[in-house]
């Protein structure tokens, strides 16, 4: 187990030697063997390709406590922020009355179809997303969810290359009326983008931490004119819930580019290195915001804020399709620049 230890800090000689990350460590260790074990059965059911796989990453010498630091989607539903946001009954629809500046799902500005749609589609085949970024421990996924997302619209929609654009998540943290580190909402820091623009990392770099405000606003590199929030149909009669359709997050992805989306990320394994995530046990209940890139008949390709080294093809992850596992068809949210 000391062996094992000395080999995960000389591959990520930036972790800190501790006690705690080498407890953290041995626990994930006996993670690893136990989840092998779990998943043996299922190998000779699936591909190599699809089957689950372990081992280290960056984040293997982590506690259970830097990981949930590290998810902060918040729901409009339970958010409280500074000024406090008030809901409103429409059409049998929870909508909190903030959200005038954002467009409906059933606006047609935000539903386009596709003939035949694909039966796989991916972005990155387009070469129109960008690079997996490292949120540390702060729960700043909806601001990295976010930037993914308009920075591959303004890919897809201009002559603009991958080194050219990399726009702030730290802006949205110190500047977005949201909990910064300790959360936000897909609502809130895409209003902030429609009324104040975005200006880029290198003004106003990454800190993984909440800033002091404002006080002097950055110049804007881009903006957006306005943004779409889809999420399930909550019933004001009874308690139920009407999810979005495969078809509905397929038909939106493949129109109009990269999407926020929730997941809950309590199966993400700090050790996980590939395959699709399909666990029964998976909570619906979405806490963790990540960029929607693509799809296979059998899978969701997700690109993540947890560094390149954790995950498959440096950040990305896949989740099973079909069933709504861990809340996927819960809500998707994205920009308009054109």
């Amino acid at each position: 187990m000391h062996l094992k230890y000395i080999d995960h800090h000389q591959t990520f000689p930036q972790n800190d030697i501790s006690a705690d990350s080498i407890r953290a460590l041995l626990l994930s260790t006996r993670e690893i063997i136990n989840l092998c074990m779990i998943f043996e059965n299922r190998r000779q059911h699936q591909s190599d390709e699809n089957s689950m796989k372990f081992g280290f990453t960056e984040l293997s010498d982590k506690n259970d406590g830097y990981m949930k630091n590290m998810q902060g989607l918040l729901t409009d539903e339970i958010y409280t922020p500074v000024t406090t946001l008030y809901y409103l009954w429409y059409n049998g629809m929870i909508r909190p009355s903030t959200q005038s500046t954002a467009l409906d799902g059933s606006n047609p500005e935000c539903v386009r179809f596709v003939d035949n749609l694909p039966e796989s589609f991916d972005w990155r085949d387009k070469n129109v997303v960008t690079d997996v970024k490292n949120q540390g421990e702060c729960g700043s996924c909806w601001a990295f969810a976010t930037v993914g997302s308009i920075e591959s619209a303004y890919l897809i929609h201009s002559n603009m290359t991958k080194d050219q654009i990399n726009l702030s998540e730290q802006e949205l943290i110190s500047c977005a009326r949201s909990n910064g580190c300790h959360g936000g909402t897909s609502t809130l820091s895409f209003d902030f983008v429609r009324h104040h623009g975005l200006t880029s990392g290198q003004v106003m770099p990454y800190q993984a931490k909440d800033g002091n405000g404002c006080l002097h606003a950055p110049p804007p590199l881009a903006g957006i004119r306005g943004y779409c929030v889809r999420s399930e149909i909550r019933y004001s009669n009874q308690y139920s819930s009407e999810y979005l359709t495969d078809d509905d997050i397929r038909n939106t992805l493949v129109s109009y580019g990269p999407l926020y989306i929730g997941v809950n990320a309590d199966r993400l394994s700090r050790n996980y290195r590939g395959g699709i995530i399909d666990d029964d046990t998976c909570s619906m209940r979405v806490n963790h915001a990540v960029l929607l890139v693509g799809y296979t008949p059998d899978s969701w390709i997700l690109k993540n804020s947890w560094g390149k080294t954790w995950g498959e093809q440096q950040g990305y992850f896949r989740i099973a399709r079909g069933k709504n596992m861990c809340g996927i068809n819960t809500e998707i949210a994205y920009p308009l620049v054109v």
